[in-house]
């Protein structure tokens, strides 16, 4: 998914301490926000992504709570504002493929099957460059930089020709 929503990068996703009240109650939302770290100042653009910066076993320990009781209390807590997130905007699919991109992955999946010697890391990099090269060439053989929806477009950029010959030999390299 892209992660843009209503005009604002991430709104989706991220919380502010009075929508966790709003939603939790004053206790559960004090409990629910020391664990998941979200402060008014926030940790993206000024609102929170939920993350958890120590366990929930020291966050009980801390706070001499129950650690039982707590995870009970959290699951039904992110269970409730899951609910809740699912009544916002969601976010436009991004489903578009870059040559750059998979060039990418395709790299890192050759180098992990020769390292790892896991030949379905070896399959999965040879079929996106197969991919690329049938779906997303020009006849003349000029690569194109995007496919979406079936239909390749735009003339590829240095880095989707860069990466693609680094992937290309990470392959060669791993076969």
């Amino acid at each position: 998914e892209d992660a843009d929503s209503e005009g604002e990068e991430g709104k989706f996703y991220v919380w502010s301490p009075p929508e966790v009240r709003e939603l939790l109650g004053d206790e559960r939302a004090e409990r629910f926000c020391y664990v998941y770290d979200v402060t008014d100042s926030g940790n993206f653009e000024g609102h929170n992504i939920l993350n958890l910066p120590k366990s929930i076993e020291q966050c009980a320990a801390l706070r001499h709570w129950d650690v039982d009781e707590l995870r009970r209390e959290l699951a039904e807590s992110r269970q409730a504002l899951f609910a809740a997130r699912e009544q916002r905007v969601r976010p436009g699919k991004d489903d578009k493929v870059l040559v750059s991109w998979n060039a990418l992955m395709i790299d890192a999946l050759a180098r992990a099957a020769g390292v790892l010697d896991e030949p379905r890391y070896l399959q999965a990099a040879q079929a996106a460059a197969h991919f690329i090269r049938e779906q997303m060439r020009r006849p003349d053989g000029r690569l194109l930089h995007a496919w979406r929806g079936g239909q390749a477009k735009f003339d590829a950029y240095l880095d989707d020709y860069a990466y693609l010959a680094n992937a290309l030999v990470s392959l060669y390299m791993a076969d």
